[in-house]
């Protein structure tokens, strides 16, 4: 099997402006990478390892998010679609990524969390693939970054690593999938087609 967790051919069109983004990223995901494996079952059977959620239920997913909070709550968020706003939305419980991510104690027993592994256990596919999963937490986090970082240029009207036209208009359409389908798993979707396409 190849290291899914090499991502030195990804593409880093950022790579000038936000360096420290795709090293502190391929660090999240190296330590994604052995959550994933000790909390969920492998499936080793095909040309890339799977992580198979099928039989998962609210615990596993409550332990594998407490193993890190700061790594594994914005990377299910990322791939099951669910970022704070559409969280709330869709859930009621507001700013469900920082309310977990910044914890410094256990996830156990706290009802925000296990609010959020009920939800994942729902949404999430019976199986992906780990590379489909690292390389939308990596393409999602560079976008969301890319975006903030364009804002914070055209907020202060200046910025010397990125142009950005007078006229940019800083409400940017969501690029995740599921924003703009109104879909709660549209970027499982878009995992489930990319896998499917392999």
């Amino acid at each position: 099997m190849d290291d899914v967790t090499d991502m030195s051919d990804w593409p880093r069109p950022s790579g000038d402006e936000l360096p420290e983004l795709y090293e502190e990223t391929e660090g999240m995901i190296k330590r994604a990478n052995g959550i994933l494996r000790n909390h969920f079952q492998v499936d080793s059977s095909g040309s890339m390892d799977c992580i198979v959620f099928d039989d998962a239920g609210q615990d596993d997913f409550l332990r594998a998010l407490d193993a890190d909070h700061e790594v594994m709550v914005p990377l299910f968020q990322k791939v099951a679609g669910l970022p704070d706003r559409e969280f709330e939305r869709q859930y009621g419980v507001s700013g469900i990524g920082q309310r977990l991510k910044g914890r410094k104690s256990s996830l156990k027993g706290y009802e925000p969390a296990e609010r959020f592994a009920e939800v994942l256990s729902d949404v999430m596919p019976g199986s992906l693939n780990l590379e489909s999963i690292f390389y939308t937490f990596f393409k999602m986090r560079e976008s969301d970054q890319r975006r903030w970082t364009e804002a914070e240029c055209h907020t202060v009207s200046r910025c010397p690593s990125i142009e950005i036209p007078a006229t940019a208009n800083i409400k940017m359409t969501r690029l995740n999938p599921a924003w703009n389908s109104g879909s709660k798993s549209g970027a499982i979707q878009m995992l489930i087609a990319r896998a499917e396409a392999m």
